[in-house]
């Protein structure tokens, strides 16, 4: 009984010293002064900047909500100027996580989900009917559900080596160089790519135990084995699994789409019985009902921890008040022995 008091304890004391920890880091961070360098000279403490960047977050999400051409299917397309608006917000919350980060204003990398962007000037860009377009071809080939929620931002600006980057939810299509003549057929070839990962993220997650069996029976389809990811136009992009399931969902739910001999285990389509396989599988997945969530590219994890910094403060509150009452419940004090004097009854006691 004593051992389980002594844990009890022991517990409850290392929780009451990390969590006076975090209050003081907390306080601290609060109260540290960040220093901009400008035309002014001025000076905020983190908390200012945490207000502002709550603000600039607010702002970001209202444009979202409210910017966009809503098109078939429940998809949201989003044109040049306003993906250009949402990226101006974008560089404003990273200049604010570099000063909550470091205590300086440290110009950020003009870098959108690891590429590099040449915002110092426009290439070709792609217009929000081009984009209806070919969703218009593509959409009679899945269930009505598949792309429920979809955003597809189109970029004024160039992206170092690649034209468009996706997650779940969403497509980045990226400008091309001013020098290359338009044409509708890249839009095509970048958006189906991201759609591709767009479902297999959705509906066959590497990181759950389900979606390893998925990635299981796709491979028994496709052939070879589980390959991770790897940067655009390397050797790792041309093997990895992810990309390769991308090129096939483009290849066998688009129309006429080319092969560009950069996947290793070539074209599905060169055997039939593979390809409609493959076709089967991925039908298969998008038969579920499920909708894919959107996880917005201009608001990252590190952004949302400090706009839960109050509700995480609030939180640890209630822990450590559901601790002392507990204690008190439990064993009538907070701690025995040398840390505070068990409550006796009053019978016998002396007063002087």
């Amino acid at each position: 009984m004593m051992n389980n008091r002594v844990k009890f304890r022991t517990v409850t004391m290392i929780i009451l010293i990390i969590y006076c920890i975090i209050q003081i880091r907390l306080f601290a961070l609060s109260n540290q002064v960040a220093i901009t360098e400008g035309n002014d000279y001025q000076q905020y403490s983190r908390h200012q900047i945490v207000k502002s960047l709550q603000e600039t977050a607010s702002e970001l999400k209202r444009l979202e909500a409210t910017m966009g051409f809503n098109t078939i299917a429940g998809i949201k397309v989003y044109s040049e100027t306003e993906s250009q608006r949402l990226w101006s917000k974008y560089l404003t919350v990273q200049e604010q996580l570099q000063i909550l980060k470091s205590g300086k204003l440290i110009a950020p990398q003009h870098e959108l989900k690891g590429y590099l962007l040449d915002d110092s000037n426009e290439g070709v860009k792609f217009e929000p009917a081009q984009v209806q377009s070919i969703l218009a071809k593509l959409l009679p080939e899945l269930p009505k559900q598949t792309l429920r929620n979809y955003r597809i931002f189109l970029m004024p600006y160039q992206a170092s080596g690649v034209s468009g980057v996706g997650g779940t939810g969403f497509s980045i299509i990226f400008a091309l160089p001013s020098f290359v003549e338009p044409d509708v057929k890249d839009l095509e070839v970048t958006l189906l790519h991201e759609i591709g990962h767009h479902i297999h993220m959705t509906y066959m997650p590497e990181t759950t135990k389900k979606g390893r069996l998925l990635w299981e029976q796709y491979h028994q389809i496709r052939g070879g084995s589980w390959q991770g990811p790897g940067k655009a136009n390397s050797e790792a992009w041309n093997q990895s699994s992810e990309e390769t399931f991308a090129e096939d969902f483009r290849m066998l739910f688009g129309a006429e789409q080319p092969f560009y001999n950069d996947i290793v285990l070539g074209d599905p389509r060169q055997n039939p019985e593979i390809a409609a396989q493959l076709k089967d599988f991925i039908w298969g997945l998008l038969q579920t009902n499920q909708v894919g969530s959107y996880r917005s590219p201009w608001i990252d994890q590190a952004v949302n921890v400090w706009l839960l910094q109050s509700q995480i403060i609030t939180m640890l509150w209630l822990i450590l008040l559901v601790l002392i009452v507990y204690s008190n419940l439990k064993e009538k004090s907070i701690f025995e022995g040398n840390f505070f004097t068990k409550a006796l009854p009053l019978k016998g006691r002396k007063y002087c």
